[in-house]
């Protein structure tokens, strides 16, 4: 991740945040283990339902 600090419009500086190439890939292997997850949660709910 990188940072940097930008002045604000009126008010203090913010600090923002950049992921990294390794970052992003980190984020797309989770967010698909997650989106597995989620629907594997809504599957087994749903089953309970009938």
């Amino acid at each position: 991740m990188t940072t940097s600090w930008q002045q604000g419009d009126g008010g203090p500086g913010r600090k923002y945040f950049e992921l990294t190439p390794a970052g992003r890939e980190e984020f797309r292997v989770k967010a698909t283990l997650w989106r597995e997850f989620a629907g594997a949660t809504v599957r087994f709910i749903g089953e309970k339902e009938r």
